[in-house]
């Protein structure tokens, strides 16, 4: 019995010095948001950025729409519903507003992810913009998303996984890359990137998918993206109505007390 217990702390010594031991070799915060800040200019996307894209909710038709993206915290994204009523989605900093034909509104879905975290060129800008949304930029921890090992600032919290239970804000990168891959914001909302695909002059992912707490799920595609001007801004409904959608014959547009995909 006695062997038996020296062998189990010996086990247990060795997997904590193993838990010690990558504690130790994990990189400090401000390296792994430069390496992504890095990663950003080299993909082009350290810009204000213009972007076609299609929301796919878990039943119903596409839905087009335009998302603005600055590095400096801020984000606009306009979606037209088969309605013809545009919900338009605000983002800046860690305030997130939403508006329906130019009514605010206060229960909708989070369309709009932080796409600035893509886009900040310094790991100091990265850091300022994790610590808007509300993450605690001094943290970096480790995680793995299916193959893929990862470094994640902002720290795990007790399960960062929707729904499952208390989140930390963070953003997780690739270990080996430095691409980011999720993003997790303070209500549990998770943001999943895809694969990173050109869209001349920058890379991009090409779709986001949304997964909510309560299980409501959305998935942006982006069908293309283009460099702007500091300045722009969708005009209310303009573009996203130059693209195709879906509408439905004689029914009214206006202000609805509703969210897209309720």
């Amino acid at each position: 019995m006695s062997r038996c217990r020296s062998r189990a702390k010996l086990l247990f010594a060795a997997v904590g010095g193993l838990a010690l031991a990558a504690e130790a070799v994990l990189p400090p915060p401000e390296r792994v948001a430069g390496a992504i800040a890095e990663v950003n200019r080299a993909a082009g996307r350290a810009t204000p950025v213009r972007i076609q894209v299609e929301v796919q909710l878990e039943e119903g038709p596409l839905l087009a729409g335009v998302l603005i993206s600055h590095p400096a915290r801020g984000a606009v994204l306009e979606v037209i519903d088969p309605a013809g009523s545009v919900e338009r989605h605000g983002l800046q900093g860690g305030e997130y507003t939403m508006m329906r034909d130019g009514l605010p509104q206060q229960v909708f879905h989070r369309l709009l992810p932080p796409l600035f975290l893509l886009q900040a060129a310094s790991g100091v800008m990265l850091r300022e913009q994790l610590r808007a949304l509300g993450a605690d930029a001094r943290v970096v921890g480790l995680g793995r998303l299916e193959d893929r090992d990862c470094y994640v600032l902002g720290g795990r919290g007790a399960d960062n996984q929707p729904g499952g239970g208390q989140t930390a804000v963070s953003l997780w990168s690739d270990a080996r890359t430095h691409e980011p891959l999720r993003v997790f914001t303070r209500e549990g909302i998770e943001y999943r990137l895809g694969p990173a695909i050109l869209f001349e002059p920058m890379r991009l992912p090409a779709w986001i998918e949304i997964l909510e707490p309560g299980g409501f799920r959305a998935r942006l595609e982006l069908r293309s993206a283009e460099p702007v001007s500091r300045q722009a801004r969708p005009a209310a409904g303009a573009e996203a109505a130059s693209a195709p959608h879906d509408p439905r014959d004689g029914t009214p547009t206006g202000g609805v007390d509703r969210a897209i995909g309720e």
